[in-house]
C-alpha cells in the first residue's frame, strides 16, 4: 500500500515538473516572438517607416509574453506588460523612463538569458 502511494506521488511530481517546463517553454516562445518582431520593426523604424498597425501588434505580443511568464518571474512579467503598454504610446515615453523601468530591448534579452538558466 505504501509503495503504491509513493509511486503515485512520484508520478504526480513528474507530471507537475513536466507541466512547469511546458509553461516555461511557452513563456520563452512568447518572449522570443515579441523580441524578434520588435527587432525587425525597430530596424524599419530607424529608416522612419513607423507603422501604427505593427505597433499595435507589438503591444499584443509583449502583453502575451508578460502573461505567459507571470508564473515564472513576476518582475519580468510586469515589465513585459509595461513594454506592451509602451508600444501603444511610445511617443510619450522618454528613453530615460524606458531604461529606468528596464524595458529596453537589451535588458529584456539579458532577462531572457537569465530565465533560460533557471
Amino acid at each position: 500500500m505504501a509503495a503504491g502511494a509513493i509511486a503515485a506521488l512520484l508520478e504526480h511530481v513528474r507530471e507537475e515538473r513536466h507541466y512547469q517546463e511546458q509553461k516555461k517553454e511557452a513563456a520563452l516562445r512568447a518572449i522570443h516572438a515579441a523580441l524578434v518582431e520588435t527587432l525587425l520593426y525597430v530596424e524599419k523604424e530607424s529608416k522612419k517607416e513607423t507603422d501604427r498597425q505593427t505597433e499595435e501588434k507589438l503591444s499584443h505580443l509583449w502583453t502575451d509574453a508578460g502573461l505567459a511568464v507571470r508564473h515564472l518571474d513576476r518582475d519580468l512579467a510586469n515589465r513585459l506588460l509595461l513594454k506592451g503598454r509602451y508600444w501603444i504610446e511610445a511617443e510619450k515615453w522618454s528613453r530615460k523612463y524606458v531604461l529606468r523601468n528596464r524595458i529596453a530591448l537589451k535588458q529584456v534579452e539579458v532577462d531572457i538569458k537569465k530565465l533560460l538558466e533557471k
